[in-house]
């Protein structure tokens, strides 16, 4: 407002807004939720990679569907009362075993494209590379 008196010459009074509310489902994060945004993340940059540099050797494999399968054994079981807490572990224990697998992958394929397997082309891809062997080196 105080921009908008001296420049249209307005006394600024008063002032009328207008808004839109969309109603959306909210997503509460859960653990497991989260593992597999990562995973969905992860592979995902994996797979812009091998579609950079082409397929060399092993190719990127997908745990999407697996791991969806997991969140959701995890969801039914978490829902169940006490009996459920055995499929419950077993489900953590599954999802994790997934996301273990995708970061295990993710290393293998920033490590090809750093010692030259693969070739890191666009900046994109070498930032991506740069950024994965910096925080690979703090842990």
């Amino acid at each position: 407002m105080e921009l908008a008196i001296p420049a249209l010459r307005v006394q600024g009074r008063r002032a009328r807004v207008d808004t839109t509310v969309v109603e959306t489902n909210i997503h509460y994060p859960t653990d497991s939720t989260l593992l597999a945004d990562g995973i969905r993340v992860v592979t995902r940059a994996m797979r812009r990679i091998e579609a950079t540099t082409g397929i060399l050797g092993r190719r990127v494999r997908n745990r999407l569907r697996a791991t969806r399968r997991r969140v959701w054994e995890i969801v039914r079981a978490s829902r169940r009362q006490h009996p459920g807490r055995p499929r419950l572990v077993e489900g953590y224990r599954r999802l994790l075993a997934l996301a273990r697998a995708t970061i295990r992958e993710a290393r293998r394929v920033v490590h090809e494209v750093a010692t030259g397997v693969r070739q890191a082309t666009g900046a994109r891809a070498r930032r991506l590379v740069a950024r994965s062997y910096q925080t690979s080196a703090a842990h």
